[in-house]
């Protein structure tokens, strides 16, 4: 292997990691602020190329904002001969520059404060939060059926679902993610594919259960051209999503829940009658969560992001608003999902017709 010494590589540009989760942190600071290399030092660490990988994919969770617009990495390592210890430099690619990379993720953040604070209230239920989010991206988001076309990589992230309006499945994956944490929702990203294709979609965690939500596919465009808001993938099991899904069962936690559902998400918020008052006014930016490099050597208090929450506290009822003709929409969207199903309702409407004629004889 390669050996340091000093002239490698300037000593106030090496990181020390005491643990994987200090290598964690340093590397979702490289990418947060769009660093094109970081040098890593520590001991009895395993980071080589497979691993680091591993671990930027840990950011891709624990951090949505700072891995978007992430391309690729490469890893040199080098002795230093001293008690053990290694250095780690890696190398990072991005789909953009490093100035307007960071202005979208910070125009990222700002839009998904208002988002949260436009449309949810801190004391509603999990499940109304989640009914809310889902309901706001593929409100909001079409689906760029000429991303290949277009070759633009917003398509791809968060930033073009919630900024400008159109994203592939990562897009609308990242940033139903962003928004679930921002309001306290426990959630994952997964990575599979569906009907042959690569996807990427998202579990809840409601009441300890795990659901599966794809707001992709519950953002159909019919063919008169017009979308549609379906919930064929809202808050659904492993087995129901199995049906044209595939991931990686063993890296994420078994979905069985069936409490919300999406029809029994309908029947609680239409009973549910109270006013939720609590706004949010604040938020934790990941740029105060995770300092620059520079601001190690200064002296700069954590900041938080204030934002109006006014309007949630009057409008919210508006956004979860559900009526009759949702159910009515739901049982059409199944009929159009197997034909076979207006065959057997119309049987039994017969029935109930011969029946309720019976009965006046």
């Amino acid at each position: 292997r390669p050996v340091y010494d000093n002239k490698n590589i300037p000593i106030e540009d090496v990181y020390s990691a005491k643990s994987s989760d200090d290598f964690v942190e340093i590397i979702t600071r490289a990418l947060l602020y769009c660093k094109d290399s970081i040098c890593i030092t520590g001991k009895n660490i395993t980071a080589e190329n497979s691993q680091v990988n591993e671990y930027i994919r840990g950011v891709s969770e624990s951090c949505p904002i700072a891995f978007m617009g992430y391309k690729g990495s490469n890893v040199s390592v080098l002795d230093t001969q001293i008690g053990g210890y290694k250095c780690y430099i890696i190398n990072l690619e991005y789909d953009f520059e490093r100035e307007a990379l960071i202005n979208m993720k910070t125009e990222l953040e700002k839009k998904a404060f208002e988002i949260i604070s436009e449309n949810i209230a801190k004391d509603m239920p999990p499940y109304m939060k989640v009914f809310i989010i889902h309901n706001y991206i593929v409100n909001n988001c079409k689906y760029a059926y000429d991303y290949e076309s277009e070759g633009d990589p917003c398509n791809y992230t968060a930033y073009g679902a919630l900024v400008k309006g159109r994203a592939v499945c990562d897009g609308y994956a990242s940033a139903a993610k962003i928004l679930f944490d921002l309001c306290g929702v426990e959630s994952l990203k997964i990575v599979g594919t569906s009907k042959g294709t690569g996807h990427a979609w998202n579990m809840v965690k409601l009441d300890n259960e795990y659901y599966h939500i794809d707001t992709t596919w519950d953002d159909p465009v019919g063919s008169d051209g017009i979308d549609r808001l379906k919930y064929n993938y809202y808050n659904i099991t492993d087995d129901e999503i199995a049906k044209d899904h595939i991931w990686e069962r063993s890296d994420y936690p078994s979905a069985s829940g069936n409490v919300y559902t999406y029809l029994k998400t309908v029947e609680l918020i239409r009973n549910d009658g109270n006013q939720y008052n609590e706004g949010y006014t604040s938020f934790e930016s990941v740029f105060s969560k995770y300092p620059s490099f520079e601001a190690d050597k200064e002296d700069i208090e954590p900041e938080t992001q204030t934002v109006s929450s006014q309007s949630v506290l009057s409008n919210y009822k508006d956004n979860i608003s559900v009526a009759s003709g949702d159910i009515i929409s739901y049982v059409y969207m199944k009929i159009c999902e197997d034909p076979r199903l207006y065959l057997k309702i119309a049987g039994v409407f017969v029935i109930f017709i011969l029946i309720l004629k019976f009965i006046k004889r």
